[in-house]
């Protein structure tokens, strides 16, 4: 896990695929800004992973979800630093009620089986 400054964004543009998960991102699909600050890129996705966010003009992976029975989502912006005043950046609200969710149906469904 990377720390980065908040106070030192990097704003890109990404263009969120059609396909992308349910709503883990924002209602609207299309060019959104997201504030990038990684130094390293995925390459070649794994097996089963698929790309959901590119950058844009350059289409470097910047989000990508596994499609196999378990919540696998990856992101190369930091949701948990965005100011929830700037209506210009891409608020991380949507993609953390999405894991907490699934991690909420997750334990109801671990915890059925413990009994």
């Amino acid at each position: 896990m990377c720390t980065p400054m908040p106070t030192i964004s990097i704003f890109t543009r990404i263009h969120l695929s059609p396909a992308a998960g349910s709503s883990g991102y924002t209602a609207e699909r299309g060019t959104v800004r997201v504030n990038s600050l990684h130094h390293q890129a995925v390459k070649d996705l794994g097996k089963q992973m698929v790309a959901e966010a590119l950058s844009v003009p350059d289409g470097i992976i910047e989000a990508m979800r596994w499609q196999g029975p378990r919540y696998v989502v990856g992101v190369q912006w930091h949701p948990e630093f965005v100011d929830p005043k700037n209506p210009e950046v891409l608020q991380g609200d949507a993609l953390l009620m999405e894991y907490l969710t699934v991690a909420v149906q997750a334990r109801g469904v671990d915890a059925a089986a413990r009994h």
